[in-house]
């Protein structure tokens, strides 16, 4: 509810600000008539934009060897927040350079039990918290461009700054026969503070202002351990609203 009270309010202010230039332009039409012809769409060629979207986080973990590499993934849901600019490379905008920075969280909760020899049930769990700030430059082509609608793909390089809280990994022996258990702390993997992905996103921009998007980022590796991996994919939905036209 935060995101969305923020996102209502910037359009408020944005409109505030719009209907101010508006009269300013119709006072001053005459002085600024080189500089309207400039820009005789009247699209501003720099635009900000902020929205909300909704992630969904998929991992799973990859070993040789290790146990949990069989645990199921671990799936989360989170919203975000996203900040940005447009920069159009050219008057008719069909290619623009995006500047896109987004924050997010994410849980990832593994799990396995099995059992070893005869008398003995064994349970691995690991599990962890991400606080995640993406930033992301990226390139915009326009395949569709007119007034009502705009259908865009693009495509950059996603830089991930992450932190971690609430990392544990253990392991918990039970011995069936006398009943007794045992739990031994593991160690963390090393996670990686920075990945990098290349995100490939398609959307649509209706009436130059409301921006509706899907984004998939590919398999990314959190961890420096070739002998256990754990790799993240991220699924996002999400809409901007554009300030400017």
């Amino acid at each position: 509810m935060k995101y969305l009270y923020l996102l209502t309010t910037l359009i408020i202010l944005s409109n505030t600000a719009s209907f101010a230039q508006a009269n300013t332009q119709s006072v001053n039409s005459v002085a600024n008539t080189d500089t309207l012809k400039s820009h005789p769409s009247g699209n501003t060629p720099t635009r900000f934009f902020v929205g909300i979207n909704i992630n969904s986080f998929s991992s799973t973990i990859s070993s040789p060897s290790d146990e949990l590499r069989n645990s199921k993934a671990s799936k989360s849901t989170a919203p975000g927040l996203t900040l940005g600019v447009d920069i159009p490379f050219d008057e008719n905008h069909r290619w623009v350079f995006r500047a896109e920075a987004d924050i997010t969280s994410a849980k990832d909760n593994f799990n396995y039990q099995y059992t070893s020899g005869s008398v003995t049930q064994m349970d691995e769990a690991l599990s962890f918290k991400e606080s995640i700030i993406n930033i992301t430059p990226q390139v915009i082509l326009n395949v569709v461009r007119t007034n009502a609608i705009d259908v865009y793909i693009s495509s950059g390089l996603a830089i991930n700054l992450r932190s971690y809280k609430s990392k544990q990994y253990t392991e918990t022996t039970t011995y069936t026969v006398s009943g007794t258990t045992g739990t031994n702390s593991m160690q963390i993997p090393d996670l990686k503070a920075t990945t990098f992905c290349v995100p490939a996103k398609a959307g649509v921009v209706i009436a130059k202002s409301f921006n509706i998007y899907a984004a998939y980022n590919a398999k990314t590796s959190l961890n420096n351990d070739n002998q256990f991996s754990i790799n993240e994919t991220l699924f996002t939905v999400g809409v901007n609203y554009i300030f400017g036209r």
